[in-house]
């Protein structure tokens, strides 16, 4: 605190501090009295560290944690007061998919699918009708809602396309007998199981009955 410069600082913020004797105490209300806060007020300060999550219904309309439940939700505590916003949530606002959520969090950029259009869009949270199939990512909503036509819905205009991790594997296309590259991201679960680091291998493994034709049918081992 001795190094802290600041021109002003809010009438009473002293309040509470020990009346200790000594060069330290000296110090600190010196440097307290020099500390600037503008437009400071309490409203402003997120007390979140230890404070208990309650319903807010008047202000916020969700269950917070600013230490600022009223009286009678003090005196009552269970049932009204959780040590996880889930819990309180799940009691008082059920309905709310977003209750609990941070501003950053409700406004944050959302990708949902498309199912008419077998694409996907993308949209702040908060302004989804639904929620049902939310991702993080276009290639997660793409991957996941349709994995048949990654192509068309990675290509979807104004999205800035899929992103992926560039490691590429081999699966097999048991109908016609061959192997094809395809992006790690992209692979199904029940395709994990076959799939391998190499053309060659994965004829070898999953033709092994055959393997020079799978290789030919696939442009070359």
């Amino acid at each position: 605190l001795s190094n802290v410069s600041i021109d002003s600082f809010t009438a009473g913020a002293t309040t509470g501090i020990p009346s200790t004797s000594g060069a330290v105490a000296s110090s600190l209300v010196s440097a307290l009295q020099s500390l600037s806060i503008k437009s400071f007020t309490p409203e402003e300060a997120a007390i979140r560290s230890l404070a208990k999550y309650y319903p807010d219904w008047v202000n916020k309309k969700t269950c917070v944690n600013d230490g600022r439940e009223p009286p009678f939700i003090k005196e009552i505590g269970d049932g009204y007061m959780f040590d996880t916003a889930k819990q309180c949530c799940s009691i008082w606002f059920s309905y709310d998919e977003a209750c609990g959520q941070s501003a950053s969090a409700l406004s944050a950029l959302k990708y949902y699918p498309l199912f008419d259009a077998g694409e996907c869009g993308v949209a702040p949270y908060n302004e989804l009708e639904s929620k049902s199939y939310v991702y993080d990512s276009l290639t997660e909503c793409c991957l996941k809602r349709f994995p048949l036509a990654l192509d068309t819905c990675c290509d979807a205009e104004g999205l800035g396309g899929c992103v992926t991790t560039g490691v590429t594997k081999y699966v097999p296309n048991f109908i016609e007998q061959k192997c094809q590259a395809k992006s790690e991201d992209f692979i199904d679960p029940s395709e994990s199981k076959y799939a391998r680091d190499t053309m060659l291998a994965c004829c070898e493994s999953n033709f092994s009955w055959d393997t020079q034709s799978c290789c030919t049918n696939s442009g070359g081992c």
